[in-house]
């Protein structure tokens, strides 16, 4: 894992922990996060204007890889631009079905 994350990132992470700019990877991160919903919620909205009928959106993902918090910033835009949700959350648990 640790040679595959240092090919992705060319060492960035380390370089960044040795210089102490730990702050400004989390803050570039949570900035990019934050305008891909802001995306992600204009794509949505474009659709709809368009015509389409979109009555449902899946987020799937592995555990704890950020569905649920997602999913709440995504909903929580596209309220404010007049649309309404009901949430469902499912877990499936492998091995009992």
């Amino acid at each position: 894992m640790e040679s595959t994350a240092r090919l992705q990132y060319g060492g960035r992470f380390e370089r960044n922990c040795a210089a102490g700019k730990i702050k400004a990877l989390v803050d570039e991160s949570l900035a990019v996060y934050e305008k891909s919903l802001d995306e992600a919620a204009a794509k949505v909205m474009a659709r709809l204007n368009a015509g389409d009928k979109l009555r449902m959106m899946w987020v799937s993902g592995p555990s704890s890889s950020g569905k649920t918090t997602t999913t709440v910033k995504l909903t929580e835009r596209l309220q404010k631009r007049g649309l309404r949700f009901l949430m469902l959350n499912l877990t499936i648990i492998s091995g009992l079905c």
